[in-house]
């Protein structure tokens, strides 16, 4: 029982974070399309707002906790590469190959997103938050 309402769980926010990503950049570029929480005439006119910033702040937890996530594979892979750089000449021990090609694609990307933002830092910190929304969708096309 446990264990298939943490799949349900799990499948929601596969579909809900992405979404949720999008929408955090479409609310920033956009801002007249935030919910104002002032005054209304009647109780739900009123806590409509407020609900759904308390929803917002929720979820923006969630991607706040992926972003680390991917922060640290981003910036933990230049490090294993290095330490694994032997292995990539062939002369080491043994090394997972999908380990390995998932540190090479965060590398690539780490490079991407550097690169990104020396030329745009705008495009570059929207391009992460996409990334943190995604980070599942795009590990398991990783490995």
């Amino acid at each position: 029982m446990q264990i298939a309402l943490r799949a349900r769980y799990r499948r929601w926010l596969e579909v809900a974070l992405p979404g949720y990503s999008v929408a955090v950049l479409f609310a920033y570029f956009r801002p007249e399309y935030l919910p104002r929480a002032e005054g209304g005439e009647t109780l739900s006119e009123w806590i409509m707002p407020w609900a759904i910033w308390g929803v917002a702040g929720a979820m923006s937890g969630v991607l706040a906790l992926s972003g680390l996530v991917v922060a640290f594979f981003l910036l933990y892979s230049p490090l294993y590469l290095a330490a694994r750089s032997l292995a990539l000449v062939g002369t080491g021990g043994w090394v997972d190959r999908r380990e390995l090609r998932f540190y090479t694609a965060c590398f690539i990307l780490l490079c991407f997103l550097a690169g990104l933002a020396v030329w745009n830092p705008l495009l570059a910190a929207s391009a992460f938050v996409l990334l943190a929304g995604c980070a599942h969708l795009v590990w398991r096309a990783f490995v």
